[in-house]
């Protein structure tokens, strides 16, 4: 029976307090068979040393491509970008998933600010988003080990309050009748059957999955945010567009109202819409 782990990696906030310039929320998740993992892994190390990119700290792609104190040089980033593009050209089977919501519509959607989570009655629901895309991605992860007949791991970075958020996704998703349709059910039952375990590890884990899942996310919000240009000169589009052929569909899934209703529950819905002034 294979193993396959989950990583799963986000950019922007999941947290509804933090609406302004973040109004964007992606989940990125990659599963990759854990036979498989180790010579991905491998892979991932090798550029990282091609390019003096130490080996004993974690890959963040903000600040190899971003941040003015760290970022590569413009020829370093461009020739990088080359190797990452061959990278997720050569590497074996990868199923990946990018799954994002917009926090402003939803808040739109329930006739509420983002001040109203500042209330202690509705505290704990501040990180909704997060816990609906994770669910989704929880779903999608068990309806792949089902159909291998297989068995798989999450592993997150651990991010403090989000981890919360996670937890109380995960525990809800083992629950069948916290949801309502026939499809959430029998994802439900799966991920009891299928999934055996979740962790955190800071980003420096034992493989590189969750450094590569930064990457694909990291690279998926500057597409999603139209920030292409920023990088029109190393060539960042290029990349995207070797990703986007690894991903289900093709494309970025975006959640909309009704299937964060589905996700999340009615009645916690509910419970906001009410209390809404």
């Amino acid at each position: 029976m294979k193993r396959y782990t989950l990583y799963i990696d986000e950019s922007g906030s999941g947290n509804f307090l933090d609406v302004r310039g973040h109004h964007m929320l992606i989940l990125t998740g990659l599963a990759i068979e854990n036979e498989v993992d180790k010579s991905v892994s491998a892979y991932f190390r090798f550029i990282k040393q091609k390019f003096s990119l130490p080996d004993n700290e974690s890959f963040h792609s903000f600040d190899v491509f971003e941040n003015p104190d760290t970022k590569l040089s413009e020829d370093k980033q461009r020739r990088l970008i080359k190797s990452l593009r061959e990278f997720f050209t050569m590497i074996g089977p990868l199923k990946i998933t990018i799954t994002t919501v917009n926090k402003r519509s939803l808040l739109e959607y329930l006739g509420i600010n983002a001040d109203f989570f500042n209330n202690k009655d509705f505290r704990s629901m501040m990180e909704l988003p997060y816990e609906a895309l994770a669910t989704k991605l929880f779903f999608w992860f068990a309806d792949i080990l089902n159909k291998e007949k297989s068995l798989g791991g999450i592993t997150l970075e651990s991010r403090k309050d989000s981890d919360l958020a996670v937890l109380r996704a995960y525990l809800r998703a083992l629950d069948k009748n916290k949801f309502t349709t026939k499809y959430t059910k029998k994802s439900s039952e799966r991920i009891k059957k299928r999934i055996t375990s979740i962790k955190f590890e800071t980003k420096k884990g034992l493989w590189e999955g969750p450094e590569i899942a930064d990457l694909i996310s990291f690279v998926s919000y500057q597409h999603l945010n139209n920030k292409m240009r920023s990088f029109a000169k190393v060539g960042l589009s290029d990349l995207w567009k070797v990703i986007k052929n690894k991903i289900d569909d093709k494309k970025i899934s975006d959640l909309k109202t009704l299937g964060f209703v589905r996700l999340i529950g009615e009645d916690r819905v509910n419970r906001i819409i009410k209390s809404s002034p």
